[in-house]
């Protein structure tokens, strides 16, 4: 993997669903609606100054997109919701 590019999609595990959940109160705000499902997928990781997670979330209604960012000192923060998304969709930087 080249610097700054994002890297291969992996099944979601323990770290990513931790990540996702430090955000969840936000990405609810940006939805509008509060979430009774939420299980990261997929993900895929773009390693910059922290690194950025790119994570597929099935919401139960929906499946969404978002990019978390995690700075090396461990704080996370929601950087984009992208909805509209499928199961095969694609993990791509938005």
């Amino acid at each position: 993997m080249k610097p700054g590019s994002i890297g291969n999609e992996k099944q979601a595990d323990e770290e990513v669903k931790q990540v996702i959940e430090a955000v969840k109160g936000e990405v609810e705000q940006k939805l509008g609606k509060t979430l009774q499902k939420y299980e990261p997928l997929k993900y895929a990781t773009q390693v910059v100054a922290g690194t950025n997670y790119f994570v597929k979330v099935d919401t139960g209604d929906d499946i969404v997109h978002l990019r978390i960012y995690v700075h090396f000192s461990g704080s996370k923060q929601l950087h984009g919701v992208k909805t509209g998304e499928t199961a095969t969709s694609p993990i791509q930087h938005f």
